[in-house]
């Protein structure tokens, strides 16, 4: 009898119950959640102070194409592999125990690249009559953007890849410094390399000598002027070089009606040449060898580039007398223990986000290793006799550069030969995303159902669960049942897509609960309480702003599985299972 008392009693109170059901909500938001955005090369991080509100649990972030939820205390959260110079907005949701989104903000950052690019080279004027021809080499940075001169109250910029320009409207016989700077994609700025120059009717000293020699080899530097003008008749030039590395041993004069006059080698270091026409017509015209200074390389254990320059070059004008200043360039000979013989008939074969390259052997056994530098600062060696090699990891429509030398078993190098390449992209598309996703929840347990997007190429599933546990589900099982988990605690779980190829898609995130069915608020038993929050939560269905908090009291539906809404088959459900556990 007291038992039949117990039962009528709890109907009575279900009756009760859905006689005063109405769909409200009353919550307490968190305002002027304060964050902190630091952006960095390819990542922004974020960090704020978690709500001083009781019930907080966890800050839900959503952008850059993904979601995390960082747990209370953590308070900072990083996103890495970003695009610099792209703009990324944040969302942050404080969340509650129970799911309740207490209050969002919303925060921007752009990735910035603070790495300045190397310095351009090998950077030279040839003056001409009121203007500057300015040539010179970009580096090797792959997020080069231009190249900047300056020059008195001029700024001109020039896309990479140009390495030259013209600069008129200047004053002849008046020296002009050139600032050249490298810029890339960020803004970041090289030093600047400063160069000077003397628009004139042309007069230009060109220095020229081997890339590369052997340890006590020895070689030619020599020196050709080119003028427009027809009043030159004598030059002089101090060459510079490092004289613990190269000694100077002696000239050959030109058999073109130059003489050499003078060479004055007192200062260590420094050669002054001093040359003039003795057949009574002027330097003109272009290449004209003045002289040819010989030097021998010094013993060195493995490579050394030294410097050759020329400085205060200057030519004597007849009949005025007067004397003016001359251009001229410079040029880095390196030294190297051995000289390697190079790879021939070098082939570039593009890929997805991939460059395959392949190449010849020299003969000889001199080496028995390809070195590859990709870009200056990534490199590979190959075996000798392997005759190619695929670069991974490469960025689509990226132009990069490939050096492949020879080595030896000591280190030493070839010089080396050039190639560029640009991996193509082929199927960038990723896959569509999953289908009608359920989350059951069990004891300690999810289980994951959805349906395959139907893209002919899609190949499997990837499921991280709490941005850390990775499950990989093959195209058709449309299922997964993950264990271990803890009753009660939310469970942030993202599925994406993956193709063929290895696109994959941006994903959808989704969380669940575990926990014994019916038992609403995890306390591990089924009672009175389990059945208010159901109560209270009558009729809210899935897309109503308060889902989020209610979906945990949708249990069951038609076909014994949740049906998208907390309606009488759920509180009927709860009330039968405190029945079965009288």
């Amino acid at each position: 009898m007291h038992k039949m008392s117990k039962k009528i009693n709890i109907f009575l109170m279900l009756v009760l119950i859905l006689t005063l059901v109405t769909p409200s909500f009353a919550g307490t938001g968190i305002t002027n959640i304060e964050v902190f955005v630091t952006e960095s090369d390819g990542q922004i991080t974020l960090q704020w102070n978690d709500p001083d509100y009781g019930d907080f649990s966890r800050m839900k972030i959503t952008g850059a194409a993904k979601t995390v939820y960082v747990d209370k205390g953590v308070q900072q959260a990083i996103f890495t592999n970003l695009v610099n110079g792209i703009e990324y907005s944040f969302r942050l949701s404080a969340i509650s125990n129970s799911g309740v989104i207490l209050g969002e903000t919303v925060v921007f950052g752009i990735p910035r690249d603070e790495t300045p690019p190397e310095r351009v080279s090998n950077a030279y004027g040839i003056p001409d009559d009121g203007c500057i021809f300015l040539y010179w080499n970009d580096p090797a940075d792959k997020d080069l953007d231009r190249i900047r001169i300056e020059v008195s109250d001029r700024v001109i910029e020039v896309d990479k890849g140009v390495e030259q320009l013209l600069i008129d409207g200047l004053d002849n016989g008046i020296e002009y410094r050139f600032v050249i700077t490298a810029v890339d994609t960020s803004g970041n700025e090289s030093d600047g390399v400063v160069i000077t120059s003397i628009p004139e009717e042309g007069v230009r000293i060109h220095l020229s000598g081997p890339e590369q020699v052997q340890s006590e080899q020895t070689f030619s530097v020599t020196m050709d002027v080119s003028s427009s003008r027809n009043d030159i008749y004598a030059v002089q030039a101090s060459l510079q070089y490092d004289a613990d590395y190269f000694q100077y041993i002696g000239y050959e004069e030109p058999e073109n009606g130059i003489s050499v006059i003078r060479i004055d080698e007192s200062t260590e270091g420094c050669i002054t040449v001093y040359v003039a026409r003795t057949d009574n017509t002027p330097i003109t015209g272009q290449g004209n060898r003045i002289i040819t200074l010989e030097f021998k390389a010094g013993n060195v254990v493995g490579n050394y580039t030294g410097l050759f320059n020329i400085e205060n070059a200057l030519a004597g004008t007849a009949p005025p007398g007067d004397q003016i200043p001359v251009a001229s360039n410079s040029i880095n000979i390196t030294i190297a223990s051995v000289i390697l013989p190079e790879v021939s008939d070098v082939k570039v074969l593009s890929g997805d986000t991939k460059i395959t390259l392949s190449w010849t052997d020299p003969p000889g056994g001199e080496y028995d290793r390809i070195l590859i530098i990709v870009d200056g600062t990534k490199s590979y060696t190959v075996e000798k006799g392997q005759q190619t090699i695929t670069i991974p990891d490469l960025i689509n429509g990226e132009v990069y550069q490939f050096v492949l030398k020879t080595m030896d078993s000591e280190g030493n190098t070839s010089q080396g030969v050039t190639v560029y390449g640009s991996p193509e992209a082929g199927d960038q598309i990723p896959p569509s995303e999953v289908t009608n996703i359920t989350v059951k929840a069990g004891n300690c347990f999810l289980k994951l159902n959805w349906n395959d997007p139907e893209d002919a190429d899609f190949k499997k599933v990837i499921i991280t669960v709490n941005n850390s546990d990775v499950y990989e589900v093959d195209k058709g099982v449309q299922q997964l049942a993950i264990s271990g988990l803890v009753n009660g605690q939310v469970v942030a779980i993202k599925i994406q897509t993956v193709d063929e190829t290895g696109n994959t898609s941006a994903g959808i995130s989704i969380t669940g609960i575990p926990g014994i069915l019916g038992d609403v608020n995890y306390d591990g038993v089924i009672n009175v309480g389990d059945l208010a929050i159901a109560a209270y939560n009558y009729l809210v269905r899935e897309g109503d702003l308060k889902w989020e908090q209610a979906r945990h009291c949708d249990v069951t539906g038609n076909n014994e599985e949740p049906d998208g809404i907390v309606d009488i088959l759920d509180i009927t459900f709860i009330a039968k299972k405190m029945l079965e556990q009288q």
